[in-house]
């Protein structure tokens, strides 16, 4: 992750909401995070599976949320502003959507390895996201059409194409076929 050039001093969540082109930051202990650029297939992919997100919460209720949604955290070193690439709040957690910042880390975060992205930073990511109360988070690796699920105890799962990726504790009666995000490979 690049991180911006700052004055010695970290930020606040109010300074953050001041900045402008806040939309390329996510704010992790106090400092700006550049979110790195998603190339078209990564955007697909996590559009598709926030809106496979988005059918499941339209039937058994909760919070669907796409790219770039902003919540506000509360980790180890004080507040962050994540904006994952797909998100999703159980019911009962969230009593409206604010017009900014969501002020909670939601259950499960979507985060799809794009081309400017390497694997440690976002493996990071997701640690930074669990360490912020997020219970599961989706690493997509778009190159081998693979998502791997990383829990806050320190589980993993792996679902490759032909899996039905399943995440029952979050996402009761919830499954969705991998291959359905990836976009269609040409026939040769």
């Amino acid at each position: 992750m690049a991180t911006a050039t700052l004055p010695e001093r970290r930020i606040t969540p109010d300074q953050f909401a001041e900045l402008p082109n806040n939309e390329a930051y996510e704010l992790v202990d106090g400092e700006l995070v550049e979110r790195g650029e998603m190339g078209l297939e990564s955007q697909k992919i996590g559009h598709e599976i926030a809106r496979h997100i988005g059918n499941y919460a339209a039937e058994f209720g909760g919070e669907s949320f796409g790219d770039g949604s902003p919540f506000r955290a509360f980790g180890p070193l004080g507040d962050d502003i994540l904006k994952p690439d797909a998100a999703y709040v159980v019911p009962g957690r969230m009593d409206a959507i604010p017009e900014g910042v969501g002020e909670l880390a939601p259950d499960l975060m979507v985060e799809v390895i794009s081309p400017s992205d390497n694997s440690y930073d976002v493996e990071e990511k997701a640690q930074t996201y669990l360490a912020a109360g997020v219970r599961a988070v989706w690493v997509v690796h778009p190159n081998v059409r693979m998502l791997q699920e990383i829990r806050a105890d320190g589980d993993r799962r792996v679902f490759r194409v032909g899996d039905s990726v399943v995440c029952e504790d979050i996402l009761p009666d919830f499954a969705m076929e991998l291959a359905s995000v990836f976009p269609t490979l040409p026939s040769t």
